[in-house]
């Protein structure tokens, strides 16, 4: 009698065990459902909740297989009819230093940081989507300073968020610096960028037909520069992504005029950058600029950036214009090289003019 109670009591115990495996297993898939279940499904990334930091796992997608060329070829290409870009007058205008305003209602965004677009480990961008997208929205390529040898997306991470939370999709991007790379490096990162976002516009919600770049500083350099070469082919088949049309650089360096490369203060950032360009005009904005430019330009400056003076900016604008290209230019009275930054993402004047410029163009 007692060896029976004995094995019926193991018989209930281990049907006991086997249940509340059972319902383990059953919550543990139930979770990882809900893990990947989103507005956002690209493969492996986890989504953040509602944006406030951008800390979000490591991912890894899919590489893209571009082939950097240290001699890029130009391989002409016409802008589709439907270009997002409206034609503007433009004019030099100046708007007074404002206290920052309360923002319009932030939309709730879906984050994923550190996702790689090459094999370097500096190949990597943070992208924002507005969560809940019904439809396909435009993207901004975004593009943090540092003098070519520093800096880093984290860096500009509140301008990015504060970008997204108006209605666009935002990729916020690292890229190779000196004193490893110089040019071309940068130019080859972007159209990696661009790859990427070409293969995966699907699942991001991302209207390729609508693309803009912002950037402060070198960043600014950088994206004027490639606007103004995105038909040569820094990656093979780099002529063929989808193009930029709208670029709002900030503080940004477009000539070389009143710059000793050699100096002290230039010979190891934009100098040690140029070594790598021949002839040197390849890696100069304001000598690349030719009238059948197809982007829009809006030109962002502090009237006391010492760093980089406004002359770099009027000089570049007269250069854009005398050419037929778009472009408008705007002087902040009382602002330096950072403080015309600082305040975006309390949606200050600059935020103003930035958010407008890219509404108009690309909305």
């Amino acid at each position: 009698m007692l060896k029976r109670i004995h094995v019926t009591v193991a018989v209930v115990i281990l049907l006991l065990v086997s249940v509340i495996v059972a319902l383990g297993s059953f919550g543990a898939f139930r979770l990882s459902r809900e893990e990947v279940t989103g507005p956002l499904p690209i493969q492996t990334p986890t989504p953040t909740q509602t944006v406030t930091t951008t800390t979000t796992p490591s991912t890894t997608l899919p590489q893209t297989t571009s082939t950097p060329t240290q001699t890029p070829q130009p391989s002409p290409s016409s802008a589709p009819t439907n270009s997002p870009i409206q034609t503007q007058t433009p004019q030099i205008s100046s708007n007074p230093t404002s206290q920052p305003t309360q923002s319009p209602t932030p939309l709730a965004l879906i984050a994923y940081s550190d996702l790689t677009y090459g094999t370097d480990p500096a190949q990597k961008f943070d992208i924002y989507v507005p969560k809940n997208a019904a439809t396909k929205m435009p993207l901004i390529i975004f593009v943090h300073g540092g003098a070519w040898i520093a800096g880093d997306k984290d860096d500009v991470s509140p301008i990015a968020v504060f970008i997204a939370q108006q209605g666009f999709v935002v990729i916020n991007m690292n890229y190779r610096l000196l004193p490893t790379f110089s040019y071309p490096a940068p130019m080859e990162d972007i159209q990696m960028v661009l790859q990427w976002v070409n293969q995966n516009s699907q699942q991001c919600k991302i209207d390729v037909t609508r693309i803009g770049m912002s950037g402060h500083s070198a960043g600014g350099h950088l994206i004027s520069l490639y606007a103004l070469t995105q038909d040569k082919n820094y990656i093979v088949g780099g002529s063929t992504l989808p193009r930029v049309y709208t670029i709002a650089p900030m503080a940004g360096a477009f000539t070389l005029e009143g710059i000793d490369i050699t100096s002290p203060n230039h010979e190891n950032t934009i100098g040690a950058w140029l070594k790598t360009a021949n002839p040197q005009s390849l890696g100069i904005p304001i000598d690349q600029i030719d009238s059948s430019d197809n982007a829009s330009f809006l030109l962002l400056r502090g009237d006391q950036d010492v760093t980089s003076p406004p002359a770099q900016s009027i000089l570049f604008y007269e250069a854009l214009v005398a050419k037929g290209v778009p472009a408008e230019l705007k002087i902040y009275p009382g602002r330096t090289h950072l403080t015309l930054i600082s305040g975006i993402p309390n949606n200050d004047e600059v935020a103003k003019d930035l958010i407008s410029f890219f509404n108009k163009n690309l909305k």
